[in-house]
Formats: structure tokens, sequence, C-alpha cells
């Protein structure tokens, strides 16, 4: 069993957006090195390390993976269990929904850092909206709903956020 954490960060909309208030959610496409075909869009996450919390493992690939601090944490939105069969293993992925301020940058890129597979891998992200979301890789949308993440598919105003 592979035990791992992702971070679904939600940030607020720039007043000044042309298309009306509401949440949009971080998701990243990476590279590896020596390589030209970037990866399904996804979130930052992944293995808990021996001894981590899933919480803990969740902000250290946060912050490897993205370059972002410990940002707010809303809400743990649940636990899903499946076999992964490119990696021949079950998985037990936890999921944690993050609050990044609203002066976050629309679009950045990032090299890994750490001690993972995935260092200096270099990871670009972007923000979507709701009706983006259908680009995401598959395996990672099992709370990407209107259940679990209302204030993204609600277009709630920026400072009416609830912690759940």
């Amino acid at each position: 069993m592979k035990y791992k954490a992702f971070a679904l960060v939600l940030r607020p909309d720039r007043p000044d957006r042309p298309d009306g208030p509401g949440y949009r959610l971080l998701a990243l496409s990476g590279y590896a090195p020596c390589t030209e075909n970037p990866t399904p869009l996804r979130f930052p996450g992944g293995n808990l390390d021996p001894g981590d919390t899933p919480e803990e493992a969740m902000y250290r690939e946060l912050f490897e993976e993205s370059g972002l601090g410990r940002l707010k944490l809303l809400r743990k939105l649940g636990v899903h269990r499946y076999y992964k069969e490119f990696i021949q293993s079950h998985v037990e992925r936890h999921d944690f929904l993050l609050l990044a301020p609203v002066h976050t940058p629309d679009r950045w890129t990032h090299v890994v850092t750490g001690e993972d597979g995935d260092t200096d891998y270099r990871f670009t992200y972007q923000w979507l909206r709701a009706d983006e979301t259908v680009s995401l890789s598959d395996e990672l949308t099992t709370f990407v709903t209107p259940e679990h993440i209302p204030e993204l598919f609600e277009c709630a105003a920026p400072g009416s956020f609830q912690d759940g």
C-alpha cells in the first residue's frame, strides 16, 4: 500500500477579473528533466515518509513542489483508496483543502526540491475555474465536486468564505 497526501488549494479571484467573483483551484503541469512531454494537470502532493502524518506530508510536498509555505488549512476533504495500475500498488490518498492569499501569482514555474523522485522537475502552476477542472487527471478528481468544494462551484464572493 502506498500512502499519499495532496493539497487542493483555492484562491479567491482578484476583484478586477472580468469573469466575476469566486474561487479558483490550483493545478500544475510538469516536465521531467530531459523530456518535452507534460504530465496531465494535477495537484501538489506525494508519498508520506515514515513517521509523517498525512497533513505533515501534504505541507512538505506542497512546499517542495510549488514553493508555497503553510497556507491556511480549511478542511480535510477525505481519504480515497484505489488500485493504481501504473505503479502496481494499492493507494490510500488523503486530500486537504487549503486557502491561498488573493495576491498569489496567476501563473508561476517552480523547480521541485527535496529528495523524492520528482526532484528537479519543473512544474508550472495555474488557477482553474470550476468548468476547467475537466482537464485534471482523473485519478485526482474524487473530491473535486460541488459537494466537497462548494466554494469553487457556487461562485461565492471572496470574503464570504466559510471554514468548513
